[in-house]
């Protein structure tokens, strides 16, 4: 799937949530339960798709442990993340803000929408795979770890700032526009490119050693490349 479309993917599921909100009266507790649940969809759609393009590619880049890597820290990370929400929902939700308590008739509404939409996404991309370089399956795991931090993060402190201050609503505003700006900038495309960005230029001019700093970049970028390429061989036979 391009880029484009994994950005249409991401503002239509965001769309759901915000709506649900905002324009169905979901209750706030709910539409937290659904982003925690949205990455655990999340994962296992990501770890079903290294599978099958394993299976049908047999590319060079998945004898590098990248699907283990990703699985044990999202995984723990968000089942840990999974175990604060619950208590966060069960026990303070209903006390500082008995109107936005969680729904499950709701939740099982939402879930069922992101859900479909996800798992839509999921099945364009099961047609294409053969197609589809290792470089775009990796780029699924670089891009969403750091995604689930800022959605984690963003919860974890909204929430808290909800029982200090109230006004659930508008607080769950704030942080849903930064849930969506993220997963909008972890589907943007990614490259190295040749020149570095113009925020590295600025630190290169900003230190002693700028020559030093270009000259590293400049490997990086050329091991990046040589592991992107060779990443895209078949197997090595045991």
């Amino acid at each position: 799937m391009t880029a484009l479309l994994r950005i249409v993917q991401a503002t239509v599921i965001n769309s759901i949530t915000v709506y649900g909100v905002f324009g169905a009266r979901w209750t706030v507790a709910t539409a937290i339960a659904l982003y925690w649940s949205e990455n655990i969809i999340a994962i296992v759609l990501i770890a079903l798709r290294f599978v099958l393009h394993r299976a049908v590619t047999h590319k060079r880049g998945h004898t590098r442990g990248v699907l283990k890597t990703f699985l044990q820290t999202t995984l723990i990370f968000t089942i840990a993340h999974g175990i604060f929400l619950f208590l966060i929902l069960a026990l303070l939700f209903p006390n500082i803000a008995p109107a936005e308590a969680f729904d499950l008739a709701t939740f099982k509404f939402g879930l069922m929408l992101i859900g479909g939409v996800m798992v839509f996404s999921f099945l364009i991309d099961a047609l294409l795979v053969k197609q589809m370089p290792f470089m775009a399956i990796r780029s699924m795991t670089d891009s969403f770890m750091p995604r689930v931090l800022v959605v984690h993060l963003t919860i974890i402190f909204g929430m808290l700032a909800m029982a200090i201050f109230g006004h659930p609503r508008a607080l769950f505003a704030v942080f849903a526009a930064l849930k969506s700006g993220a997963d909008l900038l972890s589907r943007a495309p990614k490259d190295f490119p040749e020149k570095p960005p113009r925020w590295f230029a600025w630190i290169a001019r900003s230190v002693d050693d700028r020559q030093k700093m270009l000259e590293t970049w400049r490997q990086g970028r050329e091991a990046y490349i040589a592991r992107a390429a060779d990443d895209e061989l078949p197997m090595v036979p045991a």
